[in-house]
């Protein structure tokens, strides 16, 4: 499946498609059946696939499998801080991916669907969706049980080592995505609403960041880590920091409550250099918490607000 800077690529290349054959569509006349079947993607089908809003949902690991197959094949960077494919950014952050052998039809979709864009007859919206439906599930899957969640291999979450779930552990997955530009930001970037079971005990419970996959909008991968943060039940919490070691740094707070409390949890970025898309999983200890919903941070949303990289 696709990582986040495949997708961008795909995307890239699939909206090129659809603008500079725009004008071919409509000199199109009745041609043989040959039995391939095809799809329309307008331009403004096109245009919607670049944006993605934050999508938080529980994310579960193929079950046959104790880890990421990314990480069994010895690509993914989890915890030994990056992977070559890194190296393919040069130092004046210019991409040095070979584009040549991607396929970016068979990234958006392993049917035979044949893309046919700049066609806006509502007649062929069936198609037309269901093309552009599987580039979204292509980001989709970044929220699901797929592999297309385990393809990150560029980035090191070298998340605190002594935060130790002893309950079953739940993971929740947010991945976004807007293709008008690199939003430089710092402060606050999600939130995560906890409920605090009544039956929980006092202790410590972590709020590991476990997984990171950024890219900027030349489709380079943003090497990231993660520093884990924590519920703490009955007693007060000390306030978590950054290393500031120049790096791109991704933070969970720490933060008190007690039994049956609600109590939220920020994500926070430092040194963030610039992303157009993300996918951040954070696991919880499902025993003693419930997650409850989540969303932008209000640091995330004014970049939003304000960057205005659309034009």
């Amino acid at each position: 499946m696709l990582n986040i800077k495949k997708k961008i690529i795909a995307i890239a290349v699939i909206c090129a498609m659809a603008v500079s054959m725009s004008a071919c569509s409509d000199k199109k006349d009745g041609t043989a059946d040959t039995g391939i079947k095809t799809a329309t993607l307008s331009s403004e089908e096109a245009e919607q696939l670049k944006e993605v809003d934050l999508e938080i949902s529980e994310f579960i690991p193929p079950s046959d499998a104790a880890q990421d197959p990314v990480e069994q094949s010895g690509d993914s960077s989890s915890q030994s801080g990056g992977s070559d494919e890194q190296s393919n950014a040069d130092p004046n952050g210019e991409s040095n991916i070979d584009q040549s052998s991607f396929d970016a039809e068979q990234a958006m979709s392993s049917t035979d669907m044949v893309i046919v864009p700049g066609n806006d007859d509502n007649s062929n919206s069936d198609g037309g969706n269901s093309t552009g439906g599987d580039s979204n599930n292509s980001a989709g899957n970044n929220n699901s049980n797929s592999d297309g969640n385990n393809s990150n291999s560029d980035n090191n979450n070298s998340s605190n080592s002594d935060a130790v779930i002893q309950g079953e552990k739940k993971i929740q997955q947010a991945f976004w995505m807007n293709l008008s530009g690199d939003y430089v930001f710092d402060g606050e970037f999600i939130t995560a609403t906890f409920k605090i079971k009544e039956t929980t005990a006092d202790g410590t419970y972590p709020i590991t960041v476990d997984w990171l996959d950024f890219s900027n909008i030349s489709a380079v991968s943003v090497k990231a880590s993660g520093i884990n943060g924590s519920v703490v039940v009955g007693g007060d919490a000390t306030a978590n920091t950054f290393k500031n070691d120049g790096s791109f740094e991704v933070m969970a707070d720490n933060v008190s409550g007690k039994a049956g409390d609600t109590v939220t949890v920020s994500i926070r970025f430092n040194k963030n250099p610039g992303i157009c898309a993300s996918v951040l999983r954070f696991g919880y200890d499902s025993d003693a918490l419930e997650y409850v919903s989540g969303g932008k941070g209000a640091d995330f949303v004014n970049a939003l607000k304000t960057q205005n990289l659309d034009g």
